[in-house]
């Protein structure tokens, strides 16, 4: 239906520029008796003429080119709506107001990352309100203290650090996340694991949104980008899936 219409358009188009120029032909070619008329007439029929011509441009080149323009753009805003994509930044203290807000609405957080320790003492006030509701669940993946070519590795992406100085700051992570629940009867509300896979970036899932940030493969502290995504987009699958894979996995461990 829609193409049969851009055909009756078009043809209707044509008809139309194939008449201007007709008529701007045959104003130019006039000869009146009046030589000021016969000027006026020159000049109408030239206006004319190009306008025909112009209309066969913009029908052939223009037109497709600007509707081709806007169907890109669609094309995007559409791709961007599925993904659930709704904030993106190069830093990730750029979601600071969100985040806190993140962490105190919502009753349930994964977390995959290498350690946090700058993440989690600046959201203490925040995990800490979180880990005192009735139905709040944590759950933390870290990489397995034990693994020492796990530590190497991530070390060895680090600037300035050591396998030994990796293991010191996962189990300080550790240790925190476990004292979140020191005085509460469900220990279950807090959950660590230890896996034997080297985070490729982080991951914060809350009931409604996930953030992510990447990992720069420069040793130095960069700014990196950072996603905040919608629960009803595909990347909040992914990453929700993403996690529930790694906690499948026969290494994963649960921590006592």
């Amino acid at each position: 239906m829609i193409k049969l219409l851009e055909e009756r358009v078009n043809l209707r188009t044509l008809i139309i520029a194939i008449i201007f120029i007709f008529t701007g032909v045959s104003l130019v070619y006039a000869e009146p008796s009046n030589q000021e008329i016969d000027s006026l007439l020159d000049s109408l029929g030239g206006t004319i003429f190009t306008a025909g011509l112009f209309v066969i441009f913009w029908d052939f080149f223009g037109r497709r080119a600007l509707l081709d323009e806007v169907l890109e753009k669609t094309r995007i805003t559409r791709e961007i709506d599925e993904s659930g994509l709704i904030h993106i930044g190069d830093a990730f203290n750029m979601f600071d107001d969100q985040f806190k807000s993140y962490l105190r609405s919502t009753n349930s957080l994964d977390i995959f990352f290498r350690y946090g320790q700058t993440w989690r003492n600046y959201y203490r006030s925040e995990l800490e309100y979180l880990s005192k509701k009735q139905d709040a669940k944590i759950r933390v993946i870290l990489p397995n203290p034990e693994n020492d070519a796990l530590l190497k590795e991530i070390a060895s992406r680090m600037n300035n650090k050591e396998a030994e100085n990796v293991r010191e700051k996962i189990l300080a992570t550790t240790n925190f996340f476990r004292g979140l629940v020191s005085n509460k009867m469900d220990q279950e509300s807090v959950l660590i694991y230890y896996c034997n896979q080297s985070p490729l970036f982080s991951y914060y899932v809350f009931d409604n949104k996930t953030v992510y940030s990447l990992y720069s493969h420069a040793k130095e502290k960069k700014r990196v980008p950072t996603f905040v995504c919608d629960a009803n987009g595909f990347l909040y699958s992914f990453i929700k899936d993403d996690f529930k894979t790694i906690l499948k996995d026969d290494t994963t461990i649960k921590v006592e």
